[in-house]
């Protein structure tokens, strides 16, 4: 009976046999080599392999670059060509006490290598389905973190589309009634002279300017736009940079130049009118 330290170490001795056997494709001389190497293992006070331990070898090879279950395979089949040749003849039959165990061996390192492959194939498509997974999650999530805010832009944009058409609709009634007022007004004083005319037209206008202008302001706070031109220094200064900031009628000219001159040419030509008429 082989003692539990014998056993030990021939099993390593078996392990390291199968691992050499999967290193490379062996010729006709190294496999009698193995052979003879397999033949005194197993005639060693009558050696039985374990079965259990040719998975973690299976497992060990398959995962060294350098080694190859493939080369296993076709090593242990010359070794079963080569024992089962010698078992036929009538003479010599140098290998007649490996015949049986060298087939367990091979059977079984090759019911290792088929449920190793097998498990590795299941754990491939686990591992690949669970990124297909986190993937698809990734997608979903973004998916739905996109839908969110384009809900909340909707939502958004409702609600400035009906301010908007709200101050729309105002500003055409105002500019409309101010039309009004100003036809009105002209043709109750058709009788005037042409300069205080010209001098209700301009107040007209200077009164319709302002009050278009304060309902696009109004517009531009309740969407969040900015009708400000671009300042072209840091801070809006006015010395090139440097402090203090613009005030007054000078940050109104450099801020909102359109209205700033508008009012500007009506102002003096209502000036101009009022000096034409009181001359």
């Amino acid at each position: 009976m082989i003692l539990l330290e014998q056993q030990t170490e021939l099993d390593k001795r078996l392990c390291g046999y199968i691992k050499e056997l999967a290193k490379k494709s062996f010729d006709s001389r190294d496999i009698k080599k193995y052979a003879l190497l397999l033949r005194d293992l197993y005639t060693t006070q009558d050696y039985r392999h374990s079965y259990s331990q040719f998975f973690p070898i299976i497992s060990e090879i398959h995962k060294d670059k350098t080694s190859s279950v493939e080369y296993l395979m076709s090593n242990l089949e010359a070794l079963k060509a080569v024992v089962e040749t010698d078992n036929l003849e009538n003479t010599g039959k140098e290998f007649g006490k490996l015949y049986i165990p060298l087939r367990k061996l091979s059977d079984h390192i090759n019911l290792e290598i088929a449920r190793y492959l097998n498990y590795n194939e299941k754990e491939e498509r686990a591992n690949a389905l669970e990124l297909q997974l986190k993937s698809t999650t990734s997608t979903l999530n973004t998916a739905k973190s996109k839908l969110e805010k384009a809900n909340e832009k909707i939502n958004s944009i409702q609600s400035e589309f009906i301010a908007v058409l709200s101050i729309f609709a105002a500003i055409v009634m105002g500019f409309s009634g101010s039309l009004n007022f100003l036809g009105n007004t002209l043709a109750q004083n058709n009788q005037l002279p042409f300069a205080k005319q010209l001098l209700v037209i301009f107040l007209c206008g200077f009164i319709l300017i302002n009050f278009i202008f304060a309902m696009m302001y109004f517009v531009a706070k309740i969407t969040g736009r900015n009708i400000y031109a671009r300042c072209e220094t840091l801070d809006c200064t006015c010395k090139d940079g440097k402090m203090p900031k613009c005030k007054g009628f000078i940050r109104i000219m450099k801020r909102l130049p359109y209205i700033f001159w508008l009012n500007f040419v009506i102002i003096a030509l209502i000036l101009l009118n009022i000096i034409i008429i009181f001359k």
